[in-house]
């Protein structure tokens, strides 16, 4: 059977950090949400290759610490 599998885990983790860290939305009516930080990150991540062809396999939970102001 031609199958390799590589746990990627480590670098999703990282990525999803630096990634997620003070993103924000912004609404018409001034209603922002910004993510404050990334608190936990669970889960399996992994890049495969089978007959020639890659494929990624993910299942995250991820737990987010933000904070939301409106316009009242």
């Amino acid at each position: 059977m031609d199958r390799t599998e590589k746990n990627c885990f480590p670098w999703a983790d990282q990525y999803l950090r630096r990634t997620l860290a003070d993103v924000s939305l912004t609404e018409d009516d001034g209603t922002v949400v910004k993510i404050k930080s990334v608190s936990s990150i669970e889960g399996d991540v992994t890049l495969g290759n089978r007959k020639g062809k890659v494929y990624n396999l993910y299942d995250l939970e991820i737990s987010l610490v933000w904070e939301g102001t409106g316009p009242d």
